[in-house]
């Protein structure tokens, strides 16, 4: 993962809205609420069949956590937005997706496989970072979120 000046804070990434404008600055989310980031690919079949509802379970325990998807074409198809946007609507994804600028953020990031979960406190220190949706996976992220929120 790409640190910055302090152990396990998380550099600036390259994304964009799915309108193609330049998208936020991780600054915009630190100091607010924890964030879940989270890499992925719609092309994963592995990610539509358990991913989508893991992260939109997710969102729905956790209303105090912020969560993102970036869509990367790091290993996976490069999607264009119209695409992106079709199946984000069919398949009633509860968070905000943007586009990661020819998959540079995860290569900054040093993300090798998708999908990619990356949870930061609400001062932008990483807190978990992993690839992958297995139930124990996702057990353990659950873990770290309870642990998180209840030091809020």
């Amino acid at each position: 993962m790409n640190l910055q000046n302090d152990k396990n804070r998380i550099g600036e990434w390259d994304i964009a809205f799915l309108s193609g404008e330049k998208g936020p600055s991780i600054l915009d989310f630190i100091g607010q609420k924890p964030l879940l980031i989270l890499f992925f690919n719609y092309t994963s079949s592995h990610f539509m069949k358990n991913g989508i509802e893991q992260v939109n379970k997710i969102s729905g325990l956790y209303p105090e956590l912020k969560i993102i998807g970036i869509h990367t074409s790091n290993n996976g198809l490069d999607l264009n937005a119209e695409v992106i946007d079709q199946i984000r609507n069919i398949q009633k994804t509860s968070f905000r997706i943007f586009k990661d600028n020819n998959g540079s953020s995860a290569k900054a990031y040093q993300i090798e496989d998708t999908p990619h979960w990356i949870l930061l406190d609400k001062n932008g220190l990483a807190v978990k970072s992993f690839s992958g949706c297995s139930l124990s996976q996702m057990q353990n992220l659950d873990y770290h979120l309870m642990e998180l929120i209840g030091l809020e």
